[in-house]
């Protein structure tokens, strides 16, 4: 991959080599200890929708029947206690993530100082 520095009056390409199963490990180590996370308690008469979870990192997801009915129309749901985690990762995360995909033209990498 290739750098490219502009100064006063002339351009200064570097090549940039890394070693990707490196940075693989950095990125999950930020993520582990950098991220914020957010603790949800709710109570439901339905699972969140699948693309919340492709949309988020949730983790420590747990749910379990509370023993309450809702009443709909025709039928009754029951209510479940759903718990979870959603970890907001920091910007460096997904700096490391436009590396790895090779999307390092993306104005928003050069302004992050």
């Amino acid at each position: 991959m290739y750098y490219i520095e502009e100064t006063d009056n002339e351009l200064v390409k570097y090549e940039v080599k890394f070693d990707t199963e490196r940075l693989i490990n950095l990125r999950e180590k930020i993520v582990d200890n950098l991220s914020v996370i957010k603790h949800e308690d709710n109570e439901t008469d339905g699972v969140p929708f699948s693309s919340f979870f492709i949309d988020n990192d949730v983790r420590n997801y747990k749910a379990t029947r509370t023993g309450k009915w809702k009443e709909y129309f025709e039928e009754d749901r029951p209510i479940y206690r759903i718990k979870y985690d959603i970890y907001q990762h920091p910007k460096l995360a997904d700096y490391i993530d436009m590396i790895l995909e090779g999307n390092i033209n993306d104005y928003r990498f050069f302004y992050y100082r």
